[in-house]
């Protein structure tokens, strides 16, 4: 069946919401400098975890990537109100145990089976397995090496946390139209092995980190018709495409 991924509604407010933030700061950067704006004011409307708030919310307007304006969202908010909330607690002392906790909560809940995130979860450095199905991963302390000969793949989900996964998909086919391939990377990676025609579009937003596409690419011999798009996040992480 074709998948073609469209510019409907959402990603009209996505725009939308771009737009109007854009506008707020222009306002809000105007009047600072007409001095109706306190200087520490300013400093936490101008600052990265205002940025990566307001990337979240952009995000969590497309349906196709609101895990990662959820997780953008979240880490800018807990930073934000460290700065804006006067508390007796120490927020970056308890961020932390804090993130502690909630990954011992995934790891526990999937060990027992139920699954968190809708994906299976990988704790051990070594999982050598294999499949024929679309991606469906999580890897929080530990790694994943799969390989993907499905030959109607359509994309997927991965979510590495202090984890890792390798995932050959060169013996794997796309469906005709565009795939969607959603990765979030926190001090994590990824390395996607894929045929050299494939033809991949790679659009994540990467802070103190990075998600590059390694390949030669002979433009003659690419399929127009298939196309894998790479979206998603990457913190202090990243990922690599190659081919052999």
């Amino acid at each position: 069946m074709e998948r073609i991924y469209c510019e409907h509604r959402p990603r009209k407010m996505k725009k939308a919401i771009f737009g109007l933030l854009v506008i707020t700061a222009g306002a809000v950067w105007l009047a600072a400098n007409l001095g109706y704006i306190e200087p520490g004011i300013k400093h936490i409307l101008f600052s990265w975890p205002m940025l990566l708030f307001s990337i979240g919310l952009i995000n969590l307007a497309d349906r196709d990537s609101r895990f990662t304006g959820l997780v953008l969202t979240l880490i800018g908010g807990f930073f934000l109100a460290s700065r804006v909330i006067n508390t007796p607690y120490d927020f970056i002392g308890i961020y932390w145990p804090v993130l502690v906790i909630g990954l011992g909560i995934i790891i526990f809940f999937n060990a027992i089976g139920q699954k968190i995130f809708g994906g299976k979860l990988n704790h051990n450095r070594c999982t050598n397995t294999s499949t024929t199905g679309d991606l469906d991963e999580l890897n929080i302390f530990g790694g994943s090496k799969k390989k993907i000969s499905n030959k109607t793949f359509s994309g997927g989900k991965m979510v590495n946390i202090f984890g890792g996964a390798e995932i050959d998909l060169t013996q794997a086919d796309m469906v005709d139209g565009t795939s969607m391939l959603e990765v979030v990377c926190i001090f994590g990676g990824v390395t996607l092995i894929v045929p050299s025609e494939w033809s991949i579009q790679v659009s994540v937003v990467s802070i103190l980190g990075g998600f590059g596409d390694k390949r030669t690419i002979i433009q003659s011999k690419v399929d127009p018709n298939k196309v894998l798009l790479i979206r998603g996040l990457a913190i202090f992480g990243g990922g690599e495409i190659k081919s052999y």
